[in-house]
């Protein structure tokens, strides 16, 4: 491996400048592209890539790309780092960007079944909102609250399960809603004091009129 990881830096040579490179050393090359993503890839769930011959391919062209992007904007530096960890951090960046657009399909479909349900959701929930945000108020109460404020207050109630339920970051809420981290972060204080008036007029008896 020693061997084949000293002849990377030719390899480069040729892809910077367009020229023919040596069969032997390419396809050494690009076997080890190969064998880097499954072994990152294996690092993420657990599980080789053997099983899926689509999935492998697609993430061996995705990191070829970023390779040669990398490589015509002139983003490897000799001085700071070898070819061959220049070459294997960008295949770790492909297979985290993977999983990272995977989780967020997730999270968008969450979120859609979340709207087409109506809220309903929060009757099935297992962590409940007053086990997060407000502790000391029935289960109940906070639930009838909850489908309140989704129907009244649809961004506020976006942000509270996103943020709290789901628990997704600040940014992660943000890419996913469309917006910035400061608003995500406004607009959860907002939410969260919202979501207490919502309680309180909840808990509130109204009086008896004669």
């Amino acid at each position: 491996m020693i061997e084949v990881a000293s002849s990377f830096f030719p390899i480069y040579v040729v892809l910077r400048d367009g020229t023919t490179p040596n069969e032997q050393e390419f396809n050494q090359f690009l076997y080890h592209i190969r064998l880097e993503v499954s072994q990152k890839y294996r690092g993420y769930t657990g599980s080789w890539l053997s099983n899926d011959n689509y999935l492998h391919e697609d993430l061996f062209q995705q990191a070829l790309a970023e390779i040669s992007s990398g490589i015509h904007k002139g983003n490897f530096n000799p001085e700071m780092s070898t070819f061959k960890n220049w070459v294997d951090g960008l295949v770790h960046n492909t297979i985290r960007k993977h999983f990272a657009r995977q989780k967020n399909q997730q999270n968008e479909q969450s979120l859609e079944q979340l709207v087409e349900d109506g809220g309903q959701w929060v009757d099935d929930m297992e962590s409940t909102p007053e086990e997060l945000l407000l502790k000391n108020h029935d289960v109940t109460i906070v639930r009838k609250a909850m489908k309140i404020l989704y129907r009244k207050h649809l961004k506020y109630f976006q942000v509270l399960y996103c943020r709290a339920f789901h628990e997704l970051s600040t940014s992660e809420t943000a890419k996913l809603l469309g917006t910035t981290t400061h608003d995500i972060s406004r607009t959860l204080n907002r939410a969260k004091e919202k979501l207490r008036e919502i309680i309180l007029e909840i808990e509130t008896p109204v009086p008896n009129r004669k």
